[in-house]
């Protein structure tokens, strides 16, 4: 079953009027309410952090960027107090969230759990897991019961969960060790040890 997220819009919808207020108050020259719109800004990203899923993560990611856009404007333009300048950095520093990054990876390694799950009992379908017309059944039904009959399917969901903790516990980690790490886990999924092949002919 597919996650809908309709809030995700109105969230970015937010940060964006939030944007376009920092623009008018710095064209303005009005550094309070400026600094007060890019604070709330942030505090819109901040929303999203208990959210565990990566399309809220990336929506977060998205709002903090669009700040950041407005931060940069108002410091180009017009001078601002040490008052100012504190109370955005602390602000800019509350907003950094290490554990979002990693609930947002665990969520997701929940979601294929339970896809595995599904594909296990029969109950997988691809209309209800992605929104698609599923055009070929019986093919899609006879590569999922050939993997499941020769073990394939445990081996695909092992290698799955290996891979997931490993990207958990790659963002527990600092720069530049996490990153090492997560191009360590991306070239083992690009070259993994057994390529599951089923899906593939079904959807040439």
């Amino acid at each position: 079953m597919r996650t809908l997220s309709p809030h995700l819009h109105y969230v970015r919808y937010g940060a964006r009027l939030l944007e376009l207020e920092a623009i008018q108050h710095t064209e303005e020259q009005q550094p309070q309410p400026a600094v007060e719109s890019v604070v709330a800004s942030l505090g819109v990203s901040q929303s999203l952090n208990q959210e565990p899923t990566f399309t809220s993560y990336l929506v977060r990611v998205a709002c903090q960027g669009i700040t950041l856009d407005s931060l940069e404007r108002m410091l180009n333009r017009m001078p601002l107090t040490d008052e100012q300048l504190s109370k955005l950095a602390s602000t800019i520093q509350e907003s950094e969230n290490q554990q979002a990054w990693t609930r947002a990876f665990i969520g997701e390694r929940c979601m294929g759990t339970d896809i595995f799950l599904g594909l296990r009992t029969g109950d997988f379908s691809l209309e209800g897991f992605y929104g698609l017309r599923d055009e070929h059944p019986f093919l899609t039904r006879f590569a999922i019961a050939v993997d499941r009959v020769t073990g394939l399917l445990e081996l695909d969901e092992r290698e799955y969960l290996d891979i997931m903790e490993r990207y958990v516990k790659a963002t527990q980690l600092l720069p530049p060790e996490s990153i090492a790490a997560f191009d360590a886990v991306n070239a083992r999924v690009k070259h993994p040890p057994r390529m599951a092949k089923p899906l593939p002919h079904v959807f040439p």
